[in-house]
């Protein structure tokens, strides 16, 4: 069976919110069953006052507008990034449920213009992880589509490919500030910014901006021992695995 220590999650939230500071917002990424935590088990937890967690600048990162309505369902307010692609037939759905969505491509652009009830969204732009979001080349047309359908982001952001390579991470963090910028430069107000996730919110304060994402970080683990060794004792694992043993004959 599977036992999730609650004073473990509580002290990883505390130990992030430390490392942070009080005016970056804490996104706790619940997305595929809470890495088999238990989504609703977890993010309840989470908002809950009787957890003794704050909850302002607490939002939910999840993999698809399926589990942000699960949460909605369980009358969690606070908000929700779906982090996945959402398919434009639901676009409106997550609309009415004040659930915000991931814009990566074109086609969810021209969805979102169509639409009179448009939910909040949040432009992913690829900086480097090559598997999701605009490309730098395609800033000018993102611009101009933008413009075109009267949109305006409530959100940028983008992920570390591999948050240990600092070189090739601050490569990343170039072309994100610099495309921020061609945003807002064409009066683009870019709303939360977000690029850490666990090892780069760790690594990098300059890379925190608005919010960070912590996922493997709220769980007690870290993305790699050697490089994050002096951090290992500041969290705790939450889940441990038990069973009987049984003796045969």
């Amino acid at each position: 069976w599977i036992e999730i220590d609650l004073s473990a999650l509580r002290h990883n939230v505390v130990e992030f919110r430390k490392l942070i500071g009080p005016k970056v917002s804490l996104m706790a990424v619940v997305k595929s069953n809470a890495y088999g935590h238990g989504l609703t088990q977890v993010a309840l937890l989470l908002a809950s006052s009787k957890f003794k967690v704050k909850s302002s600048k607490l939002w939910f990162g999840v993999d698809s507008i399926v589990e942000a309505l699960r949460l909605r369902q369980e009358k969690i307010k606070n908000p929700i990034l779906v982090l996945g692609y959402t398919l434009p037939e639901r676009l409106a759905e997550a609309g009415e449920r004040r659930i915000s969505v991931t814009i990566s491509h074109f086609e969810g652009l021209r969805a979102l213009a169509r639409l009179k009830n448009r939910p909040a969204f949040h432009i992913k732009l690829d900086t480097g992880m090559h598997r999701q979001g605009f490309q730098t080349a395609d800033l000018s047309s993102l611009i101009r589509t933008l413009q075109a359908g009267r949109l305006s982001p409530s959100g940028m952001y983008s992920h570390f490919a591999e948050a240990e390579d600092r070189v090739f991470s601050e490569a990343q963090m170039k072309i994100f500030a610099s495309s921020l910028k061609a945003l807002e430069d064409a009066r683009f107000r870019s709303g939360l910014r977000h690029l850490a996730a666990t090892g780069g919110a760790i690594r990098y304060p300059q890379a925190r901006y608005d919010m960070v994402r912590v996922g493997l970080g709220l769980y007690g683990y870290l993305p790699a021992r050697r490089v994050y060794a002096r951090h290992r004792n500041s969290i705790r694992p939450v889940m441990t695995w038990k069973t009987f043993v049984g003796e045969g004959k």
